[in-house]
């Protein structure tokens, strides 16, 4: 999956969408250039971070399955 909410998201066996986060601040007046110019990204946190891992999946499709 490739959209403008979740650039490079997949999906995994547990039907949980991961996807990367971004931690952003909102600049103060004076730093916005352009139009919609609002946010400067901090940090980037990477999908294996901010979701808990597969092995740890609650899914019950996942028991049945034998993923």
């Amino acid at each position: 999956m490739d959209d403008f909410y979740a650039r490079g998201a997949r999906l995994r066996a547990d039907n949980k969408l991961v996807h990367d986060f971004y931690l952003v601040e909102v600049k103060q007046p004076s730093d916005v250039k352009t139009p919609w110019d609002y946010y400067k990204v901090v940090e980037k946190i990477p999908a294996e971070d901010a979701f808990l891992p597969l092995s740890q999946s609650e899914c019950p499709l996942l028991k049945v399955s034998g993923n």
